[in-house]
């Protein structure tokens, strides 16, 4: 099976977790997510999937999400991918002129539907 690298096609990446809230502790790990769009052959090739890709250590948890999952989770308003929309730039470890034009039109990812997702994940 053919292998692809997702961190070469990175347009985003920031610190999220207890580290963008706040809330961290000394003990607290690190949490990062990051958008990416992969190539045209990447995408054409019925043999190689990338939705996201999740990686973690003791200390680190890592996860780069493919633009069309990313844009999808946003349109279903899961709250987890719509704060990277909203993460200050203090929190952002890069970005390129991609991910600015996105978030040029960030307030076209709201929507009503984030009453319910919202308040069904602090329900639960």
């Amino acid at each position: 099976m053919k292998q692809f690298d997702p961190e070469k096609y990175k347009i985003f990446e920031c610190i999220t977790g207890s580290r963008l809230y706040g809330t961290n502790t000394f003990d607290s790990d690190y949490d990062y997510r990051g958008v990416v769009i992969p190539p045209m052959n990447v995408l054409l090739d019925p043999f190689i999937r990338f939705d996201q890709k999740d990686s973690g250590f003791e200390e680190e948890d890592r996860c780069l999400y493919a633009l069309a999952k990313f844009m999808k989770l946003c349109a279903d308003a899961n709250p987890n991918i719509i704060e990277l929309i909203f993460v200050p730039d203090s929190n952002i470890l890069f970005k390129n002129e991609k991910w600015d034009n996105l978030i040029a039109h960030k307030d076209l990812f709201l929507s009503k539907k984030v009453k319910f997702t919202f308040s069904g994940y602090a329900m639960s």
